[in-house]
């Protein structure tokens, strides 16, 4: 396997997954397992979801594990199902189950892929980082601010999400009902009664003056 390792999820039985300079490494508490993909680039991202299943995100390229019928785990492409046109797409950095299906996330495109068909979601502008969580996708759209999308493809500027126009983010996470955005040099926000505030937490102090 390679020397880096980007995502490192667990499944329903406990079985940890990494995503490796190398392909998906398995680890099961004994033996190691080392599952390559298509055209052998980087894995950036792994999830899985509730039934167990894995998903992995490369360079143009993503797709899961399954098992084949005598038990042993081999890796599907989901990318292959979408026309050449969007086939170049980077790498993609995050991974999230969702109602019915998968979200995968690149900068410069979003795909929703279920069992049947993989749907492109892309606009004129580039992704930042995104969160996801109630079934919405909030993601970064430098220039311009936060925005939540359906999985329809629906976007729509939140509530003073314009404050992070001119922010280059690291994280959004779902915090108390509400966002909390972390920002590479201004340290942490949070949403609250529709105006987002600096975190009131000691740590927030601290990277807002060490970062």
């Amino acid at each position: 396997a390679g020397l880096q390792n980007w995502s490192v999820p667990q499944d329903n039985r406990g079985v940890m997954y990494f995503g490796n300079n190398n392909g998906i490494l398995e680890y099961d508490g004994q033996q190691w397992q080392l599952y390559g993909i298509p055209n052998r680039s980087i894995v950036r991202s792994l999830a899985c979801d509730t039934n167990g299943t894995v998903y992995a995100g490369a360079f143009n390229e993503f797709g899961y594990l399954y098992p084949d019928n005598h038990g042993q785990l081999q890796y599907h492409s989901l990318s292959s199902r979408l026309s050449p046109a969007y086939r170049l797409f980077d790498d993609i950095w995050r991974i999230y189950p969702c109602n019915d299906g998968i979200l995968f996330h690149s900068f410069f495109a979003i795909f929703y892929a279920n069992d049947t068909t993989v749907t492109v979601i892309k606009f004129n502008d580039s992704f930042g980082y995104s969160g996801m969580w109630n079934n919405t996708l909030y993601i970064h759209r430098p220039g311009r601010g936060i925005y939540a999308i359906d999985l329809h493809g629906k976007d729509s500027l939140i509530t003073d999400g314009e404050f992070f126009a001119d922010k280059t983010l690291s994280f959004l996470l779902p915090w108390k009902n509400s966002i909390l955005a972390g920002t590479n040099d201004q340290g942490m926000y949070v949403l609250d009664d529709n105006q987002f505030r600096p975190w009131n937490c000691p740590v927030n102090d601290f990277l807002s003056e060490t970062q």
